[in-house]
């Protein structure tokens, strides 16, 4: 069987990338996560570019430690030939593709990450709010900047027992859901209720640096504790329906 000459050319060059990769120590690919996830913190560097293991990881959010555990990761030889490094990663909390191109555009995909939901805290100090409960973030698909300028975003987003606090009041509001989407540069999420004492459809931007814009409708349920509404009063309006409209930062 003869054998074409492009064939056995293409088969020694995959071949020799994985000689090189297979000895190339793992701190290139450590260098490619930080760049493809800004404010990643890796610790304890060990394996090669082909296969390696951080000890700890850590994700920045607007001055909050996001502590993810050891982080193993697997890099795909193949993408080089599209001009892309990428490398499946997996954690304790946090899994799936992320790819850097030779343009500086970072590209995740199938990604799952777990975060507390008390980190969206930060943005929420002018009203004197607070959050807590669990965030998990699943990303088919996200393409953006260095500068976390949001190209392209296709995903979904759940927020379980959620709670939230303004005022010394304090409610437990069930679970919730999004769906993420790009808009201009922003992220872009369209939430809505899946269980608890309100009903809720907002919209919301978040840009990096920038305080997040709220915008729809929060209708408190005949079972809802008669304090939530005086907690709504403080940044929504409340209409004849006895639905809150919310636009948030008021007047913005």
């Amino acid at each position: 069987m003869k054998i074409s000459k492009p064939l056995v050319v293409s088969a020694l060059v995959v071949y020799f990338l994985f000689l090189v990769i297979s000895s190339t120590p793992a701190t290139l690919v450590s260098s490619l996560l930080k760049k493809a996830i800004p404010n990643l913190v890796l610790s304890s560097v060990s394996g090669t570019a082909w296969s390696g293991r951080a000890l700890g990881a850590e994700l920045n959010l607007d001055g909050v430690p996001l502590k993810f555990g050891p982080l193993n990761w697997q890099l795909s030889p193949f993408k080089l030939f599209l001009l892309k490094g990428c490398a499946d990663i997996k954690s304790e909390k946090l899994s799936g593709g992320f790819c850097r191109s030779v343009t500086g555009n970072n590209q995740l995909n199938k990604v799952k990450l777990e975060l507390p939901a008390g980190l969206a805290s930060t943005y929420l100090r002018e009203a004197g709010a607070s959050v807590d409960g669990t965030l998990f973030l699943q990303m088919d698909n996200a393409v953006f900047t260095n500068r976390l300028q949001i190209d392209a975003m296709k995903g979904r987003a759940t927020w379980a027992g959620a709670k939230v606090s303004a005022n010394g009041m304090a409610f437990a509001l069930g679970d919730y859901a999004a769906d993420l989407s790009a808009d201009q540069g922003a992220l872009k999420a369209h939430l809505k209720d899946e269980s608890g004492p309100i009903k809720v459809n907002l919209d919301a931007w978040l840009r990096p640096g920038s305080v997040p814009k709220v915008t729809g409708e929060i209708q408190p349920l005949e079972h809802a504790p008669e304090a939530i509404g005086d907690a709504l009063s403080l940044f929504a309006e409340k209409n004849d329906a006895g639905i809150y409209k919310v636009n948030y930062p008021i007047g913005g």
